[in-house]
């Protein structure tokens, strides 16, 4: 029951950060596409999480740079 608990706070948090980036114009840099059907593996895209954390870096860069 805990576990379910927990399951349920991470996915409100999850969707509570992707929908206040929707709202602000800033792409959720590290959000992963889940399944819409139950029951199916999620595999990570080493490849896409990759790119995403070389987008954020360069942008946190460049943030650095300006301020």
């Amino acid at each position: 029951m805990i576990d379910r608990l927990e399951q349920n706070m991470a996915r409100r948090e999850k969707e509570t950060k992707s929908a206040v980036s929707k709202k602000s114009g800033q792409p959720d840099l590290f959000s992963v596409p889940q399944p819409r059907t139950s029951g199916t593996v999620v595999t990570l895209d080493s490849a896409v999480l990759a790119r995403k954390l070389d987008v954020a870096i360069s942008r946190v860069e460049e943030l650095l740079k300006e301020g």
